[in-house]
């Protein structure tokens, strides 16, 4: 007798565009290879879905969420073709969250990757992670913080790395300055524009934190075109650790993300939950927290930067 064990097929559910003709780049790709290293070692299939939209008719979709609008009009992921399905999200639509809510409902396995959410979810520490870059400057002699921040109005790692820089700000005794914040959104040519905003305002700082290196890296340029120099008149630090980062002269310091790890724990931690085991018991409440770390790519900083870690082991 020959008994055949069914194949778990995971699917993952991406909240943005991508456009047809273009290939995935930042965040994404560390993210799903990630996710197809731990399928393959665990003998999953993995099927990807994310909006398609076509450069030329940006009003044509071909769509990986349900939908009410007419043009939306292709499923290729849900409980019809999945094990369970991982969501990979920064902020919702209220169509979506009734869609996962329905599915959660049916009890379809449902892991949220980077964003919490209702179901299990695995993130990272962002929180820590603005705290270590923000602790890193005050080492280094900085009390005029500026900040970058990402989306005003909308929740997610933006709205969390925000709160935890108002936070540092409180526990080091330190005012709020609104006039040192500007919302620079997720790009280089947005977070250059949130930084020319702070230098328009004349308020003085020594010191940028970004929420994350691409709009640290526009911010970055706005400095130099202002005629001051990196890091002798400014210090500079963002948050992810992305790999164009690294290829600036001197190398970005930055907190790293550890984005490839994230994708491995979100595919573990489905397959456990499919197995009707619980999640990882390495988890904090729902969430299973990767702690961030920092790398200091600025040589002039590299002996603080070993001095800080002794100090602090």
């Amino acid at each position: 007798m020959t008994i055949v064990v069914k194949r778990r097929t995971i699917g993952v559910l991406i909240n943005w565009p991508a456009y047809q003709g273009t290939t995935l780049r930042g965040y994404l790709v560390p993210l799903l290879q990630g996710m197809h290293a731990t399928a393959v070692g665990q003998d999953c299939n993995l099927l990807l879905a994310c909006d398609i939209s076509q450069r030329t008719y940006p009003h044509r979709f071909t769509n990986a969420w349900p939908s009410s609008e007419e043009h939306f009009h292709f499923l290729p992921v849900g409980p019809w073709n999945t094990d369970g399905l991982i969501v990979v999200a920064d902020g919702l639509s209220a169509e979506q969250t009734n869609y996962l809510a329905e599915l959660v409902a049916a009890r379809h396995p449902i892991v949220f990757a980077g964003f919490p959410g209702s179901s299990p979810s695995v993130v990272v520490d962002n929180a820590g992670g603005i705290r270590q870059a923000f602790d890193h400057l005050r080492f280094h002699g900085h009390t005029r913080i500026a900040f970058i921040a990402g989306y005003e109005h909308q929740p997610g790692d933006s709205r969390v790395r925000f709160q935890a820089y108002l936070d540092a700000l409180h526990d080091n005794g330190q005012a709020f300055d609104p006039r040192l914040v500007a919302y620079g959104q997720s790009g280089a040519n947005s977070g250059r524009r949130a930084m020319q905003q702070i230098l328009a305002r004349g308020v003085p700082f020594t010191a940028v934190l970004a929420h994350n290196d691409s709009s640290c890296m526009g911010a970055l340029e706005a400095l130099r075109e202002a005629g001051l120099r990196i890091p002798e008149d400014v210090a500079v630090i963002g948050f992810d650790d992305v790999l164009e980062a690294r290829a600036l002269t001197p190398p970005l310091t930055t907190i790293h993300h550890p984005t490839f790890t994230l994708g491995g724990q979100a595919v573990r931690t489905m397959i456990d939950i499919i197995a009707g085991q619980s999640p990882d018991p390495a988890c904090h409440s729902p969430f299973l927290r990767l702690p961030p770390r920092r790398r200091c790519g600025d040589r002039r900083y590299q002996s603080a930067e070993a001095a800080d870690k002794r100090v602090k082991s």
